[in-house]
């Protein structure tokens, strides 16, 4: 699951490397999490994802920005009895870019809750601590 295989002739040997991919591992984590969520909110709670990702030409980029898309915006936006909050998603190793540090202020400076999330058991557990009612027991784990 998000891994490669390295190979490499060197000096007559060959050896393979399992590496993960950093971006393979948030987008299975928020994967993961939607397939839960889909189970475990109830009917006062929906989300959405902002697919602000990936690599895009110039003029994309300048579009995007003219119809109001911010970079560095949570990966899901959650709301629930009429308040907003984020959940950014990121691997163990992970780093907020400077965008989405400056995002996350800016948001917060407007009312909204913004967490960063590492495993699937941190992010229910920011949600619970949301106020966010979840249908779950004993979910625990990682993606």
């Amino acid at each position: 699951m998000g891994s490669e295989i390295i190979q490499s002739a060197a000096s007559g040997f060959t050896f393979s490397v399992r590496r993960t991919k950093q971006k393979r591992r948030e987008q299975s984590l928020q994967e993961t999490l939607v397939r839960v969520l889909a189970l475990a909110l109830t009917r006062e709670t929906t989300f959405f994802a902002v697919p602000n990702g990936g690599a895009r030409s110039r003029i994309e980029a300048a579009i995007l920005n003219g119809q109001g898309v911010r970079a560095g915006v949570p990966d899901l936006i959650f709301i629930s009895k009429g308040r907003a909050f984020g959940l950014e998603l990121k691997s163990e190793k992970g780093e907020l870019s400077q965008a989405q540090r400056a995002q996350h202020v800016t948001l917060r400076d407007a009312g909204m809750r913004i967490e960063v999330a590492r495993s699937l058991g941190e992010a229910l557990e920011h949600l619970k601590d949301m106020g966010i009612p979840l249908r779950l027991k004993g979910v625990k784990g990682r993606a």
